[in-house]
């Protein structure tokens, strides 16, 4: 498959009864778990494993009630130390409760509960929904959700802190209400420093909106939003999604609600001191969305890859999975779609309802969603064709003349996209001197010429960076050849 190629679903299992949506953390290793809501059932986490080729086993290893008559809404799931698991969510009457709770990494559940903390007890407060759920830094983390107060409901941003043992701060640590009428569907990410930024899907005749904010590493929010970018000039009814495309350079998905419900794609700077720049382009990438986008996440230098709700053209009147991948330069420009499919009609002729994922492995992709009608929550598993370690070869030195030596290097495999080469060299093992060479695909070949002193052993080896990451050929040691005693010393020596 070529970058950004969407596969066929690898596997779904049914592991959550009566669900109201789910987030999902890696535990250690193939042990995975997620949360999920019953409603008045209650909220519980299980636990199942993931393999790295994408195979979900058929029972959870446990599964266990952490609150019982939870509202409908589920919250955000986080790991906050092995061992210790933290999650946010509305009580039975709204309000908003974070618990910390026990799972082993053997994906065993103790019940054991560490802490609790009402941090919305207010009546004039109540949550609606907690979407959002990340750390900033040390004990703090952050949180985004929707409040009501009074007639009007808005995204309010918190802080709070949770210590390794799962202790939980006595109260907020800091707030900021972004005072406009919002819907639920929210998306918090950090964009860089202190510098964080939202997008909500506005509600009504309120516009949707990203805004960028300030958090710093005690807790502290800064008392007002630093830039606002309006994405239309009404509420878009859906979860947005945020992801960095390069640098500065921010995209964002969603469905636009006009001139009909509509799959599109914004991008947009965002400086380092919080200012959102104008619209780079907008994209629409499909007709006929329905609702949420479940993930969006990078495969390439210039391919991004986004789960989402729309149609299934084949079974009028249902809602399927659907997959695409754009392509997106590094200044922000979309120039096309790479790949687009159905991965999954909902099981039973029902609608599916895309929750949230997760990056399982290289290739490999879990999302969580559920069925309409029976409200049966599942996680399915799927490969999308991402950019992956290149393989890089070192050559022998050659001679180039009386004080000169060639290094020489070799892309065996440029892993799916163009690869910064060169060498790393010097007289140590630590070989701190360091060549860029240039860019080069598959087969790509490159030499640096260095100057050498006769008798001194050098060492160096290749190296070749994408998106993936760093690799690097074998170490080579040499010594320079003597044109009378001819080569000294050649790898490994």
């Amino acid at each position: 498959m070529a970058i950004g190629d969407i596969g066929a679903l690898i596997q779904q299992r049914d592991l959550m009864i009566e669900n109201f949506g789910s987030a999902i953390v890696q535990v250690a290793g193939d042990v995975y778990a997620f949360v999920y809501s019953r409603g008045v059932l209650g909220n519980r986490v299980a636990t199942v494993t993931i393999t790295s080729a994408g195979a979900i086993a058929a029972v959870a290893i446990a599964d266990w009630q952490y609150a019982a008559l939870a509202s409908a809404w589920w919250g955000g799931f986080l790991k906050i130390a092995p061992g210790v698991y933290a999650s946010v969510y509305a009580d039975a009457v709204n309000k908003g409760t974070l618990i910390t709770f026990q799972i082993n990494d053997d994906g065993t559940i103790p019940a054991v509960i560490f802490d609790t903390l009402t941090f919305e007890p207010g009546a004039a407060a109540t949550i609606l929904r907690g979407d959002n759920f990340l750390h900033v830094g040390g004990n703090i983390y952050a949180l985004a959700y929707q409040i009501a107060v009074g007639a009007n409901t808005m995204t309010r941003i918190a802080t709070i802190d949770i210590d390794a043992a799962g202790n939980i701060g006595a109260a907020l640590i800091a707030t900021l209400d972004l005072l406009e009428n919002t819907n639920h569907a929210m998306d918090l990410v950090h964009i860089s420093g202190n510098i964080y930024a939202v997008a909500d899907a506005g509600a009504g005749a309120v516009t949707s909106k990203v805004r960028t904010l300030t958090i710093d590493a005690a807790g502290n929010i800064g008392a007002a939003a630093i830039s606002t970018l309006v994405l239309d000039n009404a509420s878009i009814g859906s979860k947005p999604k945020l992801f960095q495309v390069s640098g500065t350079v921010w995209a964002v998905a969603y469905t636009a609600p006009v001139p009909g419900l509509q799959g599109r794609v914004k991008t947009f700077t965002i400086d380092a001191a919080g200012n959102i720049g104008a619209v780079i382009i907008s994209f629409d990438f499909d007709a006929n969305v329905i609702g949420t986008c479940g993930m969006a996440f990078g495969v390439g230098t210039t391919n991004f890859t986004i789960f989402y709700e729309a149609p299934d053209p084949t079974h009028p009147g249902r809602v399927a999975w659907w997959g695409v991948t754009l392509n997106i330069t590094t200044a922000g420009v979309v120039t096309g779609i790479t790949s687009q499919v159905k991965i999954r009609d909902a099981p039973g002729g029902e609608n599916v309802v895309l929750w949230s994922g997760i990056r399982r492995a290289a290739g490999i992709f879990i999302e969580s969603y559920q069925a309409e009608v029976t409200q049966d929550g599942w996680l399915g598993s799927v490969p999308v064709q991402e950019v992956v370690l290149p393989a890089v070869t070192t050559g022998q030195p050659t001679a180039a003349g009386i004080g000169y030596s060639n290094l020489n290097g070799a892309l065996a495999n440029d892993g799916g996209e163009a690869c910064d080469c060169g060498f790393d060299y010097g007289t140590t093992p630590a070989m701190t001197t360091r060549v860029n060479m240039g860019s080069f695909n598959t087969g790509g070949v490159w030499s640096l010429t260095i100057a050498v002193a006769r008798f001194n052993r050098y060492y160096y080896r290749a190296f070749a960076t994408n998106l993936a990451g760093t690799a690097y050929g074998d170490v080579i040691t040499f010594k320079p050849y003597d044109p009378v005693a001819g080569p000294l010393s050649r790898a490994g020596v």
